[in-house]
């Protein structure tokens, strides 16, 4: 069984290791079988930047767990060894996922991952591959910025891949778009990438 964790995140601010939302879609066999969203006490300030981005305020983190209480508690267990990472634009995700664990002194989870974001821009012909515009072309219901909610998008844009180029799994997807998976190892990680030519 295909098991793929599609994940989002909002920061407090421009560092990476300053998340203050986390919202997970499980894909299996295609289908979402669960969703859902936390948010997190990041433990620092928040740039008003980032506050008009997400909306989520000092406020509204007062006494929420940090990340490693959320990732233990509700996002590792839904992981098994096989299960991929997904996320739209995941070069921003993954980081502030590395960033986290770094910052709190945590192993990074051992899982190959992929980009929607880039699945779109290698298959697919359009004027934007923002996950705004994405869902508004397919018709995906998108409280954008809202971890959960663009978590559950990622996930809808990937069924959209593989049911528009008759694509069974995650594998033949990054093949067909001529990119190899990411892999987070217990201390450093593999970046997604081209394939490269021989």
């Amino acid at each position: 069984m295909e098991r793929i964790l599609a994940i989002d995140f909002e920061t407090a601010n421009s560092s990476r290791a300053s998340a203050c939302a986390i919202g997970y879609a499980l894909i299996e066999n295609g289908m979402i079988t669960a969703s859902g969203s936390y948010l997190i006490n990041p433990q620092t300030h928040f740039d008003n930047m980032n506050i008009k981005v997400h909306h989520i305020h000092p406020q509204d983190v007062s006494g929420q767990p940090d990340f490693p209480s959320i990732w233990k508690a509700h996002i590792a267990p839904l992981l098994t060894p096989t299960t991929y990472l997904l996320a739209h634009n995941a070069a921003f995700d993954i980081s502030v996922l590395r960033a986290s664990c770094d910052r709190y002194g945590l192993s990074y989870p051992q899982h190959q991952y992929f980009c929607t974001y880039n699945m779109m821009r290698s298959l697919e012909t359009r004027d934007s591959y923002r996950l705004n515009d994405i869902c508004a072309t397919l018709a995906i219901e998108l409280n954008h910025h809202d971890a959960g909610s663009d978590a559950i998008a990622c996930a809808q844009v990937y069924q959209h891949l593989l049911n528009r180029h008759r694509i069974h799994t995650a594998q033949q997807l990054v093949y067909r778009a001529g990119y190899c998976f990411g892999e987070l190892k217990a201390n450093t990680y593999q970046p997604h990438s081209k394939q490269k030519r021989r």
